[in-house]
C-alpha cells in the first residue's frame, strides 16, 4: 500500500517505472485520501513535526488498515513501531561519485 502523496514524491525515473509496474500488476495499491482523511492527516502532520505530510499519509492509512508500513525514513519507522505497527525497512541505493 502506498498513498498518492508518496507516489507524487518519486523523482527518480527508474524507481517510478518499477513502482508503476507494481501498480499495473496490482501488486501495489495506491490509496487516495478523502477530504476528511486529508484533514486528519494534516492534523497529524502538525502534531508530528518530524514527519512530512506524505509520511503522515502512509502512517495514517497503515494505522487505519492495520497494514505493514514500508519505509526508509527513520523518524517514520520509530513513530510507527512505537504505536505498535509492523514496519519493514527499505534501503536506497545512492549513486557514488565517479
Amino acid at each position: 500500500m502506498a498513498t498518492d502523496f508518496v507516489i507524487e514524491e518519486i523523482k527518480e525515473a527508474h524507481i517510478y517505472k518499477k513502482i508503476r509496474t507494481w501498480i499495473d500488476r496490482k501488486r501495489l495499491t495506491v490509496i487516495t485520501s478523502t477530504l476528511e482523511e486529508m484533514n486528519a492527516i494534516q492534523e497529524m502532520a502538525l502534531r508530528l513535526s518530524s514527519l512530512s505530510y506524505s509520511d503522515c499519509s502512509v502512517y495514517f492509512h497503515s494505522q487505519k488498515l492495520s497494514a505493514i508500513l514500508l519505509t526508509g525514513d527513520s523518524h517514520l519507522r520509530k513513530k510507527a513501531e512505537s504505536s505498535g505497527l509492523e514496519v519493514h525497512g527499505i534501503h536506497r541505493k545512492h549513486k557514488t561519485a565517479s
